[in-house]
């Protein structure tokens, strides 16, 4: 079957072409998947810090009745926290 050069040149140019591709896809891949990590991580971190700060500063309670709007329903038992 790869008697002649020419076919055996062939088979060679294009096993080193697929694995050329296949290396570049994998660096892509791993790239993005190390890209996309980070931001995720960097979003979550975000939100529980800015949870921990809401928490901290204001209290289960007043995090509830701010997230609810029941400051906004009903004004004659307003909290003092709204």
């Amino acid at each position: 079957m790869l008697r002649s050069a020419r076919l055996r040149l062939i088979v060679v140019s294009a096993a080193l072409g697929c694995l050329a591709v296949a290396a570049v896809l994998a660096l892509v891949f791993w790239t993005v998947n190390r890209i996309i990590d980070a931001e995720t991580r960097s979003v979550v971190n975000a939100e529980l810090t800015g949870l921990a700060e809401s928490y901290g500063d204001l209290g289960v309670l007043a995090r509830r009745v701010r997230l609810t709007g029941a400051c906004a329903q009903d004004r004659n038992r307003t909290p003092s926290i709204c």
